[in-house]
Formats: C-alpha cells, structure tokens, sequence
C-alpha cells in the first residue's frame, strides 16, 4: 500500500486518495484558509481527470499537480488579508476547472497559463505600490532592493533570444529554492513571485524581498552564478507523508 513515487502507487481508491492527498498538501505547507479552500475546490475536478486519465496518478508532472503545487507555494508565500485577496484574484481559475466539462490534460495547462496571468499581474501591482518602476517594454533591469531604503538604481538592458537561460528565468516559479550570487555574496532564496520585469526572492523571514530584474538574472545564470537548488514540491513531501502513515495503517 505504497504511494512509492507517485500520487496514485498506493492500493486506495481515487476517491480517498485524491482528497486526502490534497488536504495533506494544505496541512504540510500551514496554508491560509483562504488556500486551503482552493485546494479543497481542486479536488473535484482532480477526482473526474483521474479517473478519465490513468496518467494524473501515475506522474507528478501532471499539470493538475503542478497547479497543486502553485496553490500551496502562494499560500505559503502569503498570509492574511493578502492571501485572502490573492486566493479571491485565483478564484476564477477554479471555477474554470469546477464547472467546465474538460477533464484532459489540456485544461490544467490553460489553468497553470491563467495561474502566471494573473500572479503576474499581481506582482506587477505590488511592486508598481512599493515604487518600483517597470523598465521599458523590451528591455530588463540590474538587481535592485524592494522595501529597503539602500535600493540600487534600474537600469534597462536588452534581453537576448530565447535560449537556456532566458528558459530557466521563464521556469521560475513561487516556492522554488534559488542560490544566487547577488550584491557581492551567496544567497539561498525561495521565488516569491514574478511580474512581468522581475523576479521577487524572499531570503529570511523579516528581511526585505530582493528584487532583480529577468535580464540580470538571466546574466548571472549565464555565468553560473544562479541556479535552482530544489523546484517546489507539495505533492511529492504529500506524498511521503502518506506513504509512511499507509505503512503505519498496514
């Protein structure tokens, strides 16, 4: 009775496996009550994928938990009244999923689109409220400071052709554990979010974000001075976790 890997390894139906592997999702990362109700939302329209498709238990790169994961990194991410707007903003993407009558693959990926639309355009709005200015359209910024009174000035530069490294910028998603060489030192950062221009990093609790535009991170990837160090992954610790208390039931 193993989940062994992947969400559906154990012997347990998909009825009970799918909730409750969606509440461990929400216990394990502490989230809001706000996402945790769109967790729980997610778990009807998971349940029908599931048993349309044999691949949604047989894979984490299923899209469904992908979007899994999204939802709890943000609920992590944000507390309080903030998560409680954010969670209203993602509320459509739900709904989507809830009443629309596509079960395939095909819906969780305009799901995840509609999820980097929108999370998109909130960190556009926070960063536009702490000031900072978006570069001119086509171009990026050097690092630069978000809430911290020592802020480094942006300065656009152009950024190269789609390749490795403008792919692993474009990857970047909240929650994933980030090393990063920046202002003269290492840092080990979790993405806190992304707006059109800039990736948010959050280092250690109290400490302001750190925000740089997609062109420098670019530049430091490209000299091997960014890399991920572990993509965010709710559903696989989840996953763990079920699997030891399978064991203990057995």
């Amino acid at each position: 009775r193993r989940l062994a890997g992947s969400p559906g390894g154990a012997a347990v139906p998909a009825e009970q496996l799918v909730p409750r592997l969606l509440a461990q999702v929400a216990e394990q990362s502490r989230l809001d009550a706000s996402f945790g109700a769109l967790l729980q939302r997610l778990s009807a329209p998971a349940l029908r994928s599931a048993k349309a498709d044999a691949a949604v238990l047989s894979s984490f790169d299923h899209p469904v938990w992908q979007l899994a994961d999204r939802i709890a990194a943000l609920g992590t991410l944000h507390t309080g009244a903030q998560a409680t707007r954010l969670a209203v903003l993602l509320e459509p993407v739900l709904q989507r999923l809830e009443r629309g009558p596509d079960a395939s693959r095909s819906a969780y990926e305009r799901a995840l689109a509609d999820l980097d639309e929108l999370t998109t355009g909130w960190a556009d709005s926070e960063l536009a409220d702490a000031g900072v200015a978006p570069p001119p359209p086509g171009s990026g910024s050097l690092p630069t400071d978000f809430g911290d009174e020592g802020s480094l000035p942006t300065v656009p530069m152009a950024l190269p052709g789609t390749d490795l490294h403008k792919a692993w910028v474009d990857g970047l998603r909240e929650g994933d554990r980030v090393r990063v060489f920046l202002h003269a030192r290492w840092l080990s950062a979790f993405v806190a979010g992304r707006s059109s221009a800039h990736v948010l990093l959050a280092t250690r609790n109290g400490e302001p974000l750190q925000t740089i535009g997609r062109a420098a991170l670019y530049r430091l990837h490209e000299s091997g001075l960014a890399t991920t160090v572990e993509p965010a992954a709710a559903v696989r610790e989840a996953v763990q976790t079920l699997t030891l208390d399978l064991d203990a039931d057995a």
